[in-house]
């Protein structure tokens, strides 16, 4: 019945909207709006509404769990599971698995920003520090970054059918379903989209205390990770483009007094050991901005590493499969494109805010991410997910033709994340590979004994008490460890070493010779190879 609602309802709207055509004005999200062109499909049944969100919740739960369950853990997944143990029973922050990195990480942690953690302990006490288990707390991050979104595009186009495409294109997409890892990520991008949220949900009717929920929201992403600065980004476009003749002292002070206090707080633990905090910091933002003195290439460099190779796949790594998403790219240009181009669109403000937004946080992810890492994307594709849902609701205006074709690449790019979920569940790193790679260890892994291995394996092997990642296998530091883990990863570094490092190629190539293999896992696109120290 809720379908049979949503598809009268849809097809009513696009008529009210066909005959008002001619005498009905435009409106934008900087004012409330009536049955208006831009507006008509708020006539859609509530409860239709509730369902199909709903329903995308229930999708996004089922695919996000699922990967938690089955998808290959990372390094840093342990390293946070670390710092939130820590917390959690010894009362500090600390990193004691990554002091080949940082000396002094295991007296105070001050290469993170310390939100995630302080909400990660109670989870840790409560739940266990299994990596399963803490990616669920990332599920509910998610969920709120999800619902997030439905809220600022229901704001920005006032059309519940464009919304109810945007939730279904953001909250059922495969990448965000995949990014929900033990990591900060989710939090910080669900408090930055909660905060534009916020902002464009309440202003209508409380311009200051739209302001300052979301600051409040912003300053808490920014106290998770630093790219809580891209929602800063986006509340900062939307307020000058919808209400910068509308600032006032009271706003200015709502924005600021959030900031105040959340920095105020972690300079209390900076004074423990400034000189600390600088040298942490420097270790952490080393290497971490682009050079702009090649901008071409630099551009040139983040299309085809981060959205060619490592987002739509394009290596040897990944199941052809992921190779379709090329396609995705292609529509979110478009989208942006069909924007900028379509009259209707250009005279919204919100959906223009939404779009210069877009094109600031792709420039800022290519200066602040040298690395190009795929994780950060969720700062920015649901931004152009938005974008492309507000176009196809003003393509599927234009009669059944281009009606159909919007409900067809919408439910490709469903289809596509249930196939990706299904593979990804079918190959099961995890409990393939991962898993019993654990267990081995743990079956025969002694008292007193030192493993240099990825932070991942620290939650099963008692973090510190066996565990130390050091790529480098002493190379630095001089220590000889009883076991080594190898994989695909730490391959890949060997080959770079080769090259830019001899001395350091030379003298891990030297240790793995002079340890015996012992374990060896393979599964289609990752391994673990496992050392043990041999006894002459």
């Amino acid at each position: 019945m809720a379908f049979q609602h949503l598809y009268a309802d849809f097809a009513r709207a696009h008529r009210e909207v066909e005959h008002a055509r001619p005498s009905e004005t435009r409106r934008d999200a900087a004012t409330p709006q009536t049955a208006t062109e831009d507006s008509a499909p708020l006539c859609t049944h509530r409860g239709s509404r509730v369902f199909v969100v709903a329903l995308v919740l229930v999708g996004y739960t089922i695919g996000t769990a699922t990967l938690a369950w089955v998808r290959m853990p990372q390094s840093d997944e342990g390293h946070f599971a670390n710092a939130g143990y820590e917390l959690a029973y010894h009362g500090r922050l600390a990193m004691p698995m990554w002091t080949a990195w940082v000396p002094t990480l295991d007296h105070h942690m001050y290469v993170q920003m310390p939100l995630y953690y302080v909400q990660l302990a109670p989870w840790i006490r409560a739940f266990g520090v299994d990596l399963r288990v803490l990616r669920l707390n990332s599920l509910l991050w998610g969920a709120i970054f999800v619902l997030a979104w439905y809220l600022i595009i229901s704001a920005v186009c006032r059309d519940q059918i464009t919304s109810l495409l945007g939730i279904a294109l953001i909250g059922l997409n495969y990448d965000v379903i995949n990014m929900t890892s033990a990591r900060y990520d989710s939090m910080c991008a669900a408090l930055s989209a909660a905060g534009l949220a916020c902002y464009v949900s309440l202003r209508d009717k409380h311009l200051t205390g739209g302001v300052l929920a979301a600051n409040v929201c912003l300053a808490a992403a920014l106290m998770t990770h630093p790219f809580g600065l891209f929602g800063i980004v986006g509340v900062v476009v939307f307020f000058v483009v919808l209400d910068g003749r509308r600032v006032s002292l009271a706003s200015v002070a709502a924005a600021i007094l959030p900031y105040a206090l959340a920095f105020g707080a972690w300079g209390l633990y900076i004074l423990q050991d400034p000189a600390d905090f600088k040298r942490q910091l420097a270790a952490n933002a080393q290497g971490r901005l682009s050079n702009l003195s090649h901008p071409v290439q630099v551009l040139m460099a983040e299309i085809r590493e981060r959205y060619l190779v490592q987002y739509a796949g394009w290596r040897s790594d990944v199941p052809p499969l992921m190779r379709i998403k090329v396609l995705f790219l292609a529509a979110y240009v478009a989208g942006l494109i069909g924007c900028f181009l379509t009259p209707r669109l250009r005279a919204q403000r919100g959906v223009m805010a939404l779009a210069i937004w877009a094109v600031l946080s792709f420039g800022l992810l290519t200066v602040v991410d040298s690395n190009r890492w795929y994780i950060y994307l969720l700062y920015v594709l649901p931004i152009f997910t938005a974008i492309l849902a507000v176009w196809f609701g003003v393509l599927r205006m234009r009669g059944p033709l281009w009606r159909h074709a919007v409900i067809a690449a919408t439910a490709a790019s469903i289809l596509f994340s249930a196939g990706a979920v299904a593979l990804r569940a079918r190959l099961n790193d995890y409990g393939r590979l991962f898993a019993p790679t654990l267990s081995y260890l743990q079956e025969h892994v002694r008292d007193g004994d030192l493993i240099m291995a990825g932070g991942e394996f620290g939650p099963g092997l008692g973090f510190s008490e066996h565990v130390l990642e050091d790529p480098t296998f002493g190379f630095r530091n001089g220590r000889e460890p009883d076991w080594i883990v190898n994989d695909k990863l730490h391959d890949e570094r060997m080959k770079e070493w080769a090259g830019m490092q001899p001395a350091l190629y030379r003298h891990v190539r030297e240790m793995l010779d002079h340890y015996q293999l012992v374990f060896d896992r393979r599964q289609p696109y990752n391994y673990y190879r496992v050392y043990r120290r041999s006894v002459h």
